[in-house]
């Protein structure tokens, strides 16, 4: 089997984090590396992989602390795919289909699009550019799906329905990192971009450092915001944000939270996670102002700033 997701998460129950609180998820979520998202005020959540690549599709209502099925994810099963949303839709797409049966990766182009009013999946194009096998980052803003490849950037624009190539993602990429430690995440606060990446290595614990940048959507410019934060895994690392405050892991078991408004502030550490190995297999999302992490365990935390 090729094993390209450090991301798996071993069954550890999560001992402590500030303000939370814990449930389990029904049977039929437990998996490795789901994926997931806000939308119109409830949490979706499926994909991923067990004995085998799975495409059911789930609602949680956070008013009602109840799980829903949903349609079925109506392409290729797949992992590593990206997943984002905006105010109307969820976006899926990409990711490799052939995790269980052979070393060289089948890449997928296909981009999905799910409308949680029809509760339907719709094609919404095909990605002209190479795919990954690190997960892509995707955000959407101005009515454009922005998806990463490598360190390039492109945004498919919802209403023309055309791609154009952006200036590339400016990380500083180590010729140590492996292929999934060269990730990134992309996530929009009050309108405005912003992207962990995984830069140089640190020579004593071997992992790499992580830094914020701030992407300009409208003049097609980065800039960095604050490097060299912390070490981890951004490809395992879970995120959600709330009133411009960004709450994230480091692929590992350490909760930060920084107020990325405000130029001067620092990391502060919120929470512990205790875990024997990564909690890459989360999904985070923020609905109503709480933040919500999805495990692979079938737990699931409320976040309560």
């Amino acid at each position: 089997m090729l094993f390209v997701n450090y991301c798996s998460l071993a069954a550890k129950k999560l001992r402590f984090i500030i303000g939370g609180q814990k449930k389990d998820t029904p049977d039929t979520l437990f998996r490795n590396s789901p994926v997931g998202f806000a939308l119109a005020g409830k949490s979706y959540l499926g994909l991923g992989y067990n004995d085998k690549l799975m495409t059911d599709w789930f609602l949680y209502d956070v008013g009602k602390g109840v799980w829903t099925r949903k349609a079925n994810f109506p392409g290729v099963p797949r992992v590593n795919v990206f997943y984002t949303s905006d105010e109307q839709y969820g976006y899926v797409g990409m990711g490799f289909t052939n995790y269980f049966s052979s070393s060289t990766l089948t890449l997928t182009p296909d981009i999905w699009q799910y409308d949680p009013v029809k509760d339907s999946w719709t094609q919404l194009t095909t990605a002209p550019f190479a795919g990954t096998a690190s997960t892509p980052a995707s955000f959407v803003v101005d009515n454009k799906l922005f998806v990463t490849s490598n360190k390039e950037l492109w945004a498919f624009d919802l209403t023309t329905k055309s791609w154009q190539r952006k200036n590339d993602v400016p990380f500083t990429e180590a010729p140590t990192l492996s292929l999934y430690q060269a990730s990134k995440k992309a996530f929009v606060i009050l309108g405005e971009v912003f992207f962990l990446f995984n830069e140089q290595t640190d020579p004593q614990s071997g992992y790499p450092y992580t830094s914020i940048w701030k992407y300009n959507f409208l003049t097609d410019t980065w800039s960095p915001i604050k490097t060299g934060i912390f070490t981890g895994n951004v490809d395992c690392a879970s995120v959600f944000a709330i009133s411009g405050i960004i709450y994230m892991n480091t692929g590992f078991d350490v909760w930060y939270s920084i107020n990325i408004m405000q130029s001067d502030s620092d990391l502060k550490h919120i929470a512990y996670l205790h875990l024997s190995t990564s909690p890459g297999s989360a999904v985070a999302t923020a609905v109503d102002n709480n933040g919500y992490v999805f495990l692979s365990t079938r737990e699931f935390w409320k976040y309560i700033p």
